[in-house]
């Protein structure tokens, strides 16, 4: 092949990238360039309002790359609002100092964003981070390690340290009494020849932690890890979740996500492959019950699926457990909808039981019928673009009784069909969700009714978004003449690109008007400061040259 042949066709799988990814949802909005650290920012404008969006590149605003790439997983806040994003496949921590010192305009204060590989002596696959509510010692966290010395563990370590060390590791067991790992993503599902796969978890208050083992589709309870003892055996309890027994072919449970209520009084989980929710009512109790809710629901037949045996399977993701016990489940199914589900009645007795448990702490899970489950279950319609919604954040308004919900669409599971046998088909395929952010207002989950929605696609498409987090009391930058204005703001993580999407909404017209003629110090603010004066690659200084150059992406 020639030269110019050999150009030509690299010139146009280029351009086939570029149709594929402008029609998986891309927006037609101009996407403005900044800088290596902040490649994209546009106003998105709306009535008398704009909102701000931008996506930092992580890489860059590191002092040095991320070892492995494509591992961009959870975000948390700790208790001094500083930033935490796990690297999974790095076990790298990212952090990002006090958001709230961040003060806008003329007295910025700098942020540096740093990163912390953990000392491990094998892979962790660190996940995702726990900052306690009370705890035992200043500065005690927990972390999901799970890929570590192929069982999983859980991490015990001293944020406030600055170290990479972690000071304990509590390995997952395999087989525990009447328990025996299974791994149902494996062949067959005999053995456990992967691991468990501790995944998400919460705590109780009583300190214990609850997490979602993802592989083995179980749920795991540990003793609170300050009297954690290793050689009694009721440290540990593990919940296997059961198969749907009503469902022809149905494959097994698959846990990756938990959150517990304010109160402390519910703990909700999700089985994204039998497409059933479960609630621990009362977690601390001895012998805790467990009720899983399935959340059946038929959608159009022309809306595309995983698979076309999968179209009664609404796929619940990433739920948040409510202040009075109900829990928001978006659905990562082509639905665009969400499900309110309401926790049984202790007199309810409507149930399909089944046995199982630890032979020295025996407990119950019971599942609801259909039947039932329908009183429980209210699905909620909020695109009409169909997303799949892989996991969602809520903000209460208690005085006007509604939430503001943040869904997040991802592409993880998406990524089209491979239509054809040539190259330029194999290769390029236009995922079926885009990777995108909506806001939904005014929900009222008693009528399920809703106000005004937003939709902010992620300039970079096929990036998997991957979590949302609300960012605890927003930003706050001074304005000329003296005053300061608080904005809410959202992030998500792009998880292929190790990138950060983010959102500060509602400024007024005047508001943007100031923002587009000081950007520099506003953009500046709401990137958590500015940037580290010399990020080992010779880019130094503050952020510059707001008005930058117009580009599509």
């Amino acid at each position: 092949m020639s030269k110019s042949a050999s150009l030509f066709k690299k010139l146009l799988l280029h351009l086939v990238l570029l149709a594929a990814v402008a029609a998986s949802g891309s927006p037609d909005d101009d996407c403005l360039f900044h800088s290596n650290i902040i490649p994209c920012f546009r106003w998105h404008d709306r009535d008398n309002q704009s909102d701000l969006v931008f996506e930092i590149e992580l890489n860059d605003a590191l002092k040095s790359f991320f070892p492995h790439s494509s591992s961009t997983h959870e975000p948390k806040t700790d208790p001094d609002g500083n930033l935490w994003v796990t690297q999974q496949n790095s076990d790298v921590l990212m952090k990002v100092n006090n958001l709230a010192l961040a003060r806008g305009l003329l007295n910025t204060t700098t942020a540096d964003f740093r990163s912390f590989p953990l000392s491990l002596n094998t892979s962790g696959g660190l996940h995702q981070l726990h900052f306690p509510e009370k705890p035992k010692t200043d500065g005690l966290a927990y972390a999901t390690l799970e890929f570590w010395n192929n069982t999983g563990a859980i991490g015990v370590w001293n944020w406030k340290a600055d170290s990479p060390v972690i000071s304990s590791i509590i390995p997952v067991p395999l087989a525990l009494g009447n328990w025996t790992c299974t791994d149902f993503t494996a062949e067959r599902g005999a053995g456990c020849p992967t691991g468990a796969h501790p995944h998400t978890l919460t705590e109780d208050s009583e300190g214990n932690l609850w997490i979602t083992l993802k592989n083995a589709g179980a749920i795991a309870r540990l003793r609170n890890p300050a009297l954690y003892d290793p050689l009694d055996p009721s440290s540990w309890l593990v919940f296997q979740i059961p198969q749907r027994t009503d469902r022809l072919g149905a494959p097994g449970p698959l846990t990756f996500y938990i959150d517990q209520s304010k109160d402390k009084h519910y703990i909700w989980f999700n089985s994204i492959t039998t497409s059933t929710v479960g609630v621990v009512k009362n977690p601390t109790a001895p012998s805790p019950v467990f009720n899983m809710i399935p959340l059946d629901t038929g959608f159009a037949a022309w809306v595309s699926s995983r698979s076309r045996g999968e179209r009664d399977n609404a796929h619940p993701g990433g739920l948040k457990a409510l202040r009075d016990g109900r829990c928001l489940v978006p659905l990562y199914n082509k639905m665009g909808a969400i499900a309110i589900v309401q926790p049984p009645e202790e007199s309810e007795k409507i149930f399909l039981q089944t046995e199982g448990g630890n032979s020295a702490q025996p407990f119950e899970i019971v599942e609801m019928d259909g039947d039932t489950a329908e009183k429980h279950v209210k699905f909620v319609n909020v695109t009409s673009s169909h997303d799949a919604f892989l996991h969602l954040q809520a903000e209460e308004d208690e005085a006007a009784g509604t939430f503001t919900v943040w869904l997040l669409g991802s592409s993880n599971d998406f990524t089209g069909f491979r239509n054809g046998s040539t190259e330029l088909q194999r290769e390029y395929r236009a995922p079926d969700q885009g990777d995108a952010l909506v806001r939904v207002r005014g929900l009222n989950l008693d009528s399920g009714k809703f106000g005004e929605v937003t939709r902010f696609s992620a300039p970079t498409q096929g990036s998997w978004l991957h979590r949302v987090l609300l960012l605890p009391a927003g930003k706050t930058f001074s304005v000329e003449g003296g005053g300061e204005i608080v904005k809410p703001v959202v992030i998500a993580t792009e998880l292929y690109s190790d990138r950060i999407l983010s959102v500060v909404s509602d400024f007024s017209t005047e508001e943007k008007k100031e923002g587009e003629r000081r950007g520099d110090d506003i953009l500046a603010s709401f990137v958590f400061s500015t940037i580290p004066e010399d990020n080992g690659r010779g880019s130094r200084g503050r952020l510059r040259g707001l008005g930058g150059r117009k580009r599509r992406l």
